[in-house]
């Protein structure tokens, strides 16, 4: 019932920006039936919710958001002289079992039971309603209930309502009763809510906030590195243009999610094309972040001028297996709304997911581990004391992943009552965690941060002896004659000749 989240990523990303080229936007706080069959007589069906802030948990000044239903009509759905005849029959006769319902969800969940849900139009009911056949339990008035409801009439389309106002935050549900003996049509029309901030539902309102953000971070984080580039353009080389790339792709990706964010709350239509890209640039900048930190572990560009075919290897695994287990996980979060998904379900999907982050962190780690050992017997202290930050930064970053994935988990598991957490889960840790992370490695591995001699230069990868020693600390008759200098690593072959001892 609960309507899926916007965000999705993996192989699921590709597809929805394949699909987005061949099917229409949808719309989100404004929902609209489009041919909808209506539910068999006397049936009920439940087929949105809508997250709503009331202004007292917005700003000071915001007004309350309201509710319209418009143009509702229904249309035969059966083309056959019989069904035709019973159409015009039931509407010559006035049919106004047909109802569209939007409730708050404790209400709903509390007072609706399926089943015992009609009215008869011609019963006397101790507490009922005015042109409402929803049935309540005896003991409950619909004054005490939030319900807001429009009749669907036959062939006879209803004028854009009066909007009525939701003075409550929340979950509200709308549900469509058929209370009647009439079930061959099919409902047009719209159902909207519009806060005082546009149709952005409340689930998603803060994360248009953090886009925003996030760009003006990626903004002036973009600038001071062109600035550190352009000042020691002797210096940079090829892990400079991937940090260069990361951050492109990051900014590019920030800004299609601040503008789908955007037009959705301006217009209340979800862009599929917008929508696919911007997922696709997020599924792109995890797998690269992902596949440069394993390299920068192992010594790349500073200990080493190229990576071994295994790291290559276990590189491109990864980035596979990134896009099976994130697509598994974010296909359960699309479907818990619409299926009863039990607890013991998310946590399957959740598992594999979960274990991949760990175990990169794990190789990881290891490979930074192995890479400080190597510069401490070498005396390489201060390229020890960068890798030994890395580290703590990269143990900080996946404590935090843990506890926003956690989160994530638990804000699917009862999505009715932690909506509100939805925008912090999903975007509010990881996404401004990247931005840090990609600081991180700017200001340790940025022109000027590292020493000169302690990196492999584009002369550094000529063709030269296999078993060159290690500059400094061969002799004490060199350490005299270099000054002491403190050992580095030898310029080497490409490949693995160039690998760690």
């Amino acid at each position: 019932m609960i309507r899926p989240s916007t965000r999705c990523s993996g192989l699921g990303q590709l597809v929805l920006l394949l699909s987005s080229l061949l099917l229409p936007a949808c719309q989100a706080e404004i929902y609209t039936f489009s041919s909808w069959q209506v539910p068999p007589a006397g049936g009920l069906q439940a087929l949105h919710a809508f997250y709503v802030f009331a202004p007292k948990d917005l700003r000071k000044g915001q007004i309350a958001p309201t509710l319209t239903f418009d143009k509702l009509v229904a249309m035969p759905s059966d083309k056959s002289p019989e069904a035709l005849e019973a159409f015009k029959r039931s509407e010559a006769e006035g049919y106004r079992g047909l109802q569209v319902h939007v409730m708050k969800w404790e209400d709903y969940s509390a007072y609706v039971k399926f089943g015992k849900h009609c009215s008869k139009p011609d019963a006397e009911h101790p507490n009922r309603k005015v042109n409402v056949w929803l049935s309540l339990p005896a003991d409950v008035k619909f004054g005490d209930v939030s319900l807001f409801s429009a009749t669907v009439r036959l062939n006879n389309t209803e004028e854009v309502t009066r909007p009525s106002v939701l003075d409550a935050t929340g979950v509200w549900v709308m549900f469509v009763t058929n209370c009647g003996e009439f079930e061959r049509a099919k409902i047009s029309g719209e159902v909207a809510i519009k806060s005082s901030y546009g149709y952005l539902p409340g689930s998603e309102l803060h994360k248009r906030t953090i886009r925003y953000a996030l760009l003006v971070g990626y903004l002036v984080v973009g600038l001071f590195w062109a600035y550190q580039c352009t000042q020691r353009q002797q210096e940079v080389g090829p892990l400079h243009h991937c940090i260069s790339t990361l951050l492109m792709i990051g900014f590019a990706e920030c800004l299609l999610w601040f503008w789908f964010y955007y037009s959705w709350n301006v217009d209340g239509v979800k862009h599929n094309g917008v929508l696919g890209c911007a997922s696709t640039l997020s599924v792109m900048k995890t797998i690269a972040l992902s596949s440069l930190l394993p390299a920068l572990a192992r010594g790349w560009y500073i200990t080493t001028a190229d990576v071994t075919e295994e790291v290559l290897w276990r590189i491109k695994l990864l980035a596979i297996c990134y896009l099976v287990t994130d697509s598994a996980w974010q296909i359960t979060l699309h479907f818990r709304s619409r299926e009863s998904m039990t607890m013991v379900t998310l946590v399957l999907a959740f598992v594999p997911v979960y274990a991949q982050h760990a175990g990169v962190f794990a190789w990881v780690y290891r490979l930074l581990s192995e890479t400080r050992r190597t510069l401490q017997d070498r005396g390489q202290t201060d390229m020890c004391f960068i890798f030994a930050t890395f580290q703590r930064v990269l143990v900080a970053a996946i404590v935090l992943v843990s506890l926003a994935l956690c989160g994530e988990l638990l804000v699917a598991q009862d999505s009715v009552h932690r909506w509100r957490f939805h925008w912090l889960a999903a975007d509010g840790i990881t996404q401004p965690l990247f931005l840090v992370v990609l600081v991180v490695l700017m200001l340790l591995w940025g022109p000027g941060s590292v020493n000169k001699s302690s990196i492999l230069t584009e002369e550094s990868k000529d063709v030269i002896a296999e078993d060159q020693p290690l500059v400094g600390g061969a002799s004490d008759e060199e350490d005299e004659e270099t000054g002491g200098s403190p050992a580095v690593l030898a310029p080497t072959k490409l490949g693995a000749a160039a690998a760690l001892e």
